[in-house]
């Protein structure tokens, strides 16, 4: 692609990303019904013996880790979501889109939540988490928004961390089917971000 086109789709991206009108959260999306018997897309209330943690925003690396203070931590903690990748910071423009979009909801200085599931690191020593901003589940919010891909990789090393599967696969699923977010765009997951780490994924 040209430098002048790249340069172009890379600013489009990154306004569709941003949003209009600056400030707040992005508009929730309409529900992504998941299979019958499954968890419900927004998270919700937190299923029981389940506790949330707050954690205080204080950088964002891509869009599916940034880095936060727990209650009571010397310093900042990286997170890692748990069940969905997005571009590489060098995959652009579509690794800045990405971060744009995870970083509207997760600001510098935003308290949110984070939720485990039986894993606790990964490999990078980074907390796995889903992400939740009051009762929004955000791991689905990106990946219904088509920011985000199911990811294969946490999976294996995280392979009992299934709550919020059904979600995450259906969310994913509608966004590629309307196109939304990078999936409206020429190359956007292709290769896969993981293809793009290790030149194919596990």
């Amino acid at each position: 692609m040209p430098s002048i086109r790249r340069a172009a789709l890379g600013a489009a991206l990154l306004a569709v990303a941003a949003g209009c009108g600056g400030g707040g959260d992005p508009p929730l999306l309409p529900e992504v019904t998941p299979p019958t018997g499954s968890v419900p897309p927004s998270g919700e209330t937190p299923p029981v013996g389940v506790v949330r943690t707050n954690c205080v925003v204080a950088s964002n690396n891509d869009g599916d880790t940034f880095r936060c203070r727990l209650p009571g931590a010397a310093r900042d903690t990286a997170v890692r979501l748990l069940l969905v990748d997005a571009p590489e910071t060098d995959q652009s423009p579509w690794g800045d889109s990405s971060r744009v979009a995870l970083q509207r909801w997760v600001p510098v200085g935003r308290t949110v939540q984070l939720e485990r599931e039986t894993e606790d690191t990964d490999a990078n020593g980074r907390l796995l988490r889903y992400l939740f901003v009051g009762d929004t589940n955000v791991v689905v919010q990106l990946a219904g928004a088509g920011y985000v891909v199911a990811f294969p990789f946490p999976r294996r090393s995280a392979p009992n961390s299934t709550r919020y599967l059904a979600a995450v696969d259906s969310a994913v699923a509608v966004a590629q089917g309307q196109r939304r977010g990078l999936w409206g765009t020429a190359y956007a997951f292709s290769p896969l971000p993981c293809a793009w780490r290790r030149s194919s994924c596990p």
